[in-house]
């Protein structure tokens, strides 16, 4: 036991920690082991990536922006495809790898419109609006 620190508390009794020195002070690091239940909720939160990884064949683009999209696609993914699941009463395996895929298509489509919407107008209009110039 380190000096100064009282006993773990009780979800951490029985776990072997190991110890690291950051920034001046001591953090126990709780050692994981993988089970299946673990395994089963990884892969369903992978079909997202792997999603995403499909579609980035069909799209246009740079790499850097391909790439991107990919990531952006599995973030949807990952937030939307329990909710996903629950309402279509499918596994949320595979409503993570449709997010992945669609998502990264409807992030595609946001972002092209973000590129060709005028901001410097739209934000003058806002600011004229606020001061009262605006009809």
């Amino acid at each position: 036991m380190l000096q100064g620190y009282s006993d773990p508390p009780p979800h951490l009794r029985g776990v072997r920690a190991s110890t690291t020195r950051l920034g001046g002070f001591f953090f126990r690091l709780k050692e994981t082991r993988l089970n299946i239940q673990d395994f089963d909720a990884f892969a369903a939160k992978f079909a997202g990536v792997l999603g995403a990884a499909v579609s980035m064949r069909y799209l246009q683009g740079s790499w850097p922006a391909r790439i991107s999209m990919a990531v952006s696609g599995s973030l949807v993914a990952y937030y939307a495809s329990p909710y996903l699941s629950l309402m279509l009463g499918i596994p949320e395996g595979l409503a993570g790898f449709l997010m992945g895929m669609f998502g990264m298509a409807i992030v595609s489509r946001a972002w092209e419109a973000v590129q060709v919407a005028p901001i410097g107008p739209l934000w003058q209009a806002v600011i004229d609006r606020v001061r009262g110039k605006g009809a």
